[in-house]
């Protein structure tokens, strides 16, 4: 099986632990790179995604989350 190079939008709310508004909202004030419609669905590219999250998590003062 070719592993996918999207996140879905149930991936994402699991992955960030966000309920699906929160997701929506943050989608409509761009805070998250990567989102892209395809066929009908909204799909996250998963490499800009990882970036985004070891960015945020460095500009924090967090932890980098090499498991991701």
């Amino acid at each position: 099986m070719v592993e996918s190079l999207f996140y879905t939008v149930p991936d994402m709310c699991k992955l960030l632990n966000i309920s699906r508004a929160t997701l929506d909202r943050m989608c409509l004030d761009k805070e998250i790179p990567g989102r892209k419609k395809w066929r009908g669905k909204i799909l996250f590219h998963k490499s800009s995604i990882h970036h985004w999250i070891n960015s945020n998590a460095i500009e924090s003062g967090g932890v980098k989350d090499e498991a991701i």
